[in-house]
């Protein structure tokens, strides 16, 4: 379990205008009063499983499915935590964490079809910087298919927008791509508590978490490991 998590109800109340980030608040250009109450909570097992199979397999392609046994050994090792929005008990979005030797990793982070471009992703985001979980590390890792490896220039808009989100939400690049199973990602990393770690530390944590979940998915040996597995610097590839 996440240092902090149980001290607290969970719970995060957010208030903010409908299509607007919170650090953006003011009159809407229609006048639209409206203010909707989000709350974001931790979910426990049982709904966690629901959410997994309900919505995971919408949200994202098998390949970058984690199989839910996967999920449930690192629930059960206190190393992964799923996270929600809700509006009147409706699940608006939703994000995973991997925490391992101090290290946070955002694994999935995915809003309803029907809720984008309404604010809610922003929201959520800046929301999930405020509970105590996410307070007990130096910054949150993030992986976001980099922009060299697209296939075409269709898909390398689609990266560029989400890598975009990120940066707007308060996300700097870091030096370091990681290769993941045949995809490659830039690292992203979000400032959260005390001083950010060094170049070099931040591989050391990286390949920390990733020691812990990617040998599930393989025969266990470092050689699997590396086959599938790599952290570094682009021109180093």
């Amino acid at each position: 379990m996440f240092p902090g998590i149980s001290i607290l109800a969970e719970t995060l109340a957010l208030c903010y205008n409908e299509g607007y980030p919170p650090n953006q608040r003011g009159a809407h250009p229609f006048e639209k009063e409206r203010k909707e109450t989000v709350t974001i909570q931790r979910l426990e097992r049982e709904e966690a499983h629901r959410l997994y199979f309900a919505r995971f397999r919408e949200d994202f392609v098998p390949s970058e499915l984690r199989p839910w046994g996967s999920i449930l050994r690192l629930m059960d090792q206190g190393a992964y935590s799923i996270f929600a929005s809700k509006e009147a008990g409706e699940i608006l979005a939703y994000a995973t964490f991997i925490q391992c030797s101090g290290a946070l990793l955002l694994d999935y982070f995915a809003v309803d079809p029907a809720r984008r471009g309404q604010g809610v992703g922003t929201a959520f985001f800046h929301g999930l910087q405020k509970l105590p979980a996410l307070g007990q590390a130096p910054c949150l890792y993030i992986e976001a298919e980099s922009l060299e490896s697209a296939p075409t220039p269709q898909e390398r808009e689609t990266r560029r927008r989400r890598i975009q989100f990120y940066t707007r939400c308060g996300c700097v690049e870091s030096p370091w791509y990681a290769y993941l199973f045949g995809v490659e990602y830039r690292i992203l990393l979000l400032p959260l508590e005390g001083s950010l770690p060094g170049e070099e530390q931040m591989r050391e944590q990286l390949l920390s978490v990733y020691n812990v979940t990617v040998p599930m998915h393989t025969d266990g040996t470092q050689e699997g490991f590396r086959r599938v597995c790599r952290v570094y610097r682009r021109e180093g590839i």
